[in-house]
């Protein structure tokens, strides 16, 4: 392993995870990952911390759970961006 300080992208990270699968189990993969998102109730709890968050009225367990859903949030638009990248088309 190299000691370069260069930096690395969570994407690159991903990419690397995908390519240890092969390129046809990715593309049937690619498919269902496209449509992956939050359903609606995750959604509104996320806009309802943000609110709280905005209002400084956002308590210590809150802004914990705020921040696991904008970790998984960012993962799974990673993983959706690079299936439809995959899939030839671009993200919305």
């Amino acid at each position: 392993m190299s000691n370069s300080t260069a930096t690395v992208t969570e994407g690159e990270i991903l990419s690397h995870a995908i390519e240890t699968i092969g390129q046809e189990p990715w593309r049937q993969v690619a498919h269902l990952l496209s449509k992956l998102s939050l359903p609606e109730r995750d959604l509104n709890r996320v806009d309802c911390l943000l609110e709280k968050n905005r209002s400084a009225t956002i308590t210590e367990p809150e802004r914990a759970e705020l921040e696991k859903y904008l970790r998984v949030g960012n993962f799974l638009a990673l993983l959706r961006v690079r299936a439809l990248r995959e899939l030839g088309q671009t993200p919305a």
